[in-house]
């Protein structure tokens, strides 16, 4: 008696599978088997191949019933998105970060306003900056049944400049003259964006301050990088005109005013009716000055004097004629 026995069937499958995108076959090798089912598919997960022992084969075991093998297709771990740091100048208007990738899935978000600071929890909104500052921003590609999370990207920035707004005012300075004034010639006013407040117009002399602000200061700057209010002073010097003088008088009855002037303000005895000797102070008003441009008050001496009273000379002239004695005032 001879025999020959049957030959040993075997299967092996692969261990190292990762998704692709394309349908993998799982079968490593096999001898002498035929595959039911099981043995190719596309999608990362856990599958089943089922094989049967052809005729003349059977398994190690001895056994030729269906067997089945599991088998995985791992993963794939997804490309992290690209950031971009993105400068933009304020306009009012949001602006997004830049990114490109993370096509395998959702990319989600974290935000912060500082670079190494606290980060926010992950969205899936894009992030974007409307008003002037800077926000940091990382992301990542969050996986789904065929990826893995991606490695987290960044961070990089979105970068919004305050909008730069040109003022400048030549200042004017003047002599009083009765007339209204301004602060200088401005240029690049806009009410939209800018506001003023102190002293644009003036008519008397005097010291006067004139500011322009941002209305936004957040968002808005000067050309010189500042976003503070500007103030200027401007000036209305006073006119060196003013006069004053002083002149005696003669005793008369009446009140009589000793001193005269232009553009001063009178104090001490300035009018009088009796004998005597007076002083009056003049002081230039707020609009004017002395010629030597001083405004301290000055004093004018002034008197009344003592009426001349003419003798009069008495010639008497005897009439004989009808013996009436009759004066002759000469």
């Amino acid at each position: 008696n001879w025999s020959i026995a049957k030959a040993t069937a075997s299967v092996s499958v692969k261990t190292n599978l990762v998704y692709n995108g394309s349908e993998q076959e799982c079968l490593e090798s096999s001898v002498g088997v035929t595959i039911n089912s099981g043995s190719k598919a596309t999608d990362a997960g856990s599958y089943t191949l089922k094989a049967t022992p052809k005729n003349n084969y059977e398994w190690s075991d001895g056994g030729t019933d269906l067997r089945e093998f599991n088998w995985s297709i791992a993963k794939a771990t997804a490309s992290a998105p690209t950031l971009y740091d993105t400068t933009e100048t304020y306009d009012g208007y949001k602006h997004y970060i830049d990114v490109s990738g993370g096509s395998e899935g959702t990319i989600y978000y974290a935000t912060s306003s500082s670079k190494n600071g606290t980060y926010s929890s992950w969205s899936s909104t894009k992030p974007s900056l409307t008003n002037a500052g800077v926000l940091y921003v990382k992301a990542y590609t969050k996986g789904n049944d065929n990826y893995e999370d991606s490695s987290v990207a960044g961070p990089k920035s979105i970068t919004i400049n305050k909008k730069t707004l040109q003022y400048s005012l030549d200042v004017g300075n003047y002599t009083y003259d009765g007339n209204s004034h301004n602060a200088g010639i401005e240029t690049g006013w806009n009410a939209t964006y800018m506001e003023y407040s102190g002293t644009w117009n003036a008519t008397a002399a005097g010291e006067y301050i004139y500011q322009v602000s941002l209305k936004d200061e957040n968002n808005y700057q000067w050309s010189d990088g500042t976003s503070n209010y500007k103030s200027y002073k401007w000036y209305i010097y006073r006119a060196n005109t003013s006069s004053a003088s002083s002149s005696d008088k003669t005793y008369n009855g009446s009140s009589q005013t000793g001193v005269t002037g232009s553009y001063v303000n009178w104090s001490g005895t300035t009018s009088a009716t009796n004998v005597g000797n007076y002083t009056a102070y003049a002081t230039p008003d707020s609009n004017h000055a002395w010629p030597d441009g001083s405004t301290t008050n000055k004093s004018y001496d002034w008197k009344i004097n003592k009426r001349t009273v003419q003798t009069l000379n008495w010639v008497v002239l005897f009439f004989t004629f009808q013996k009436v004695l009759k004066p002759l005032y000469m």
